[in-house]
């Protein structure tokens, strides 16, 4: 069953390119949970696959901003007030050189006073310059917010494939019997770019 999924995506080459990306962020990430599990929450991120876009925004401006300053949609900035979240994110980010720009693109914003057509014009004249920038700091800093443009048929590919390998650690965790080095190997091994496995 692993291997069927494997082989799903291997011979597109602009699907395991992703794949190779969410290899090497999660790879970057230093936190508790398997390894398994961040490569499902990066592949996740893909707007498409985005099932909620409301809890997708709360994990882009919180949990991203706030835990390491990435996030990664193109998410509408005209209805946020981005103040507090750019605050956190300054505040937290370990990275001299990203905390200077995210503190000059704080600077460009509206002042959060400021009546709210005015800041609907801001937006509406600078925001998609504003957003370029925030979006060019976030790849060459933190390697996310890439514009992966996939096509309808490779983003349906994506969404059955992760629906392939949530259906395969369902199966894992059931009561199925499954040695516990067969599970960890399967586990280690899930949303990598097929070169990454070993099928002779």
């Amino acid at each position: 069953m692993k291997r069927n999924i494997d082989q799903f995506l291997a011979n597109e080459t602009r699907l395991q390119e992703y794949l190779v990306w969410v290899r090497d962020k999660s790879n970057s990430v230093e936190a508790d949970q398997k390894i398994a599990a961040i490569r499902e929450f990066y592949y996740s991120l893909h707007p498409s696959l985005d099932h909620d876009r409301n809890f997708s925004l709360y994990l882009d401006l919180y949990l991203s901003l706030y835990l390491s300053c990435d996030f990664s949609q193109d998410i509408n900035l005209k209805l946020l007030d981005l103040s507090p979240d750019l605050n956190s994110a300054i505040k937290h980010c370990l990275d001299r050189k990203l905390r200077e720009i995210l503190q000059q693109l704080q600077q460009q914003l509206p002042d959060r006073d400021l009546d709210r057509e005015i800041k609907k014009q801001w937006w509406k004249n600078n925001g998609a310059t504003w957003k370029n920038e925030l979006r060019q700091a976030m790849i060459k800093y933190r390697n996310i917010g890439h514009e992966w443009n996939f096509n309808q048929q490779q983003i349906e590919l994506l969404k059955q494939y992760l629906t392939a390998n949530k259906l395969l650690m369902e199966c894992l965790n059931s009561e199925c019997y499954v040695s516990r080095e067969v599970r960890e190997e399967i586990e280690d091994s899930l949303f990598l770019p097929f070169a990454d496995l070993n099928y002779d």
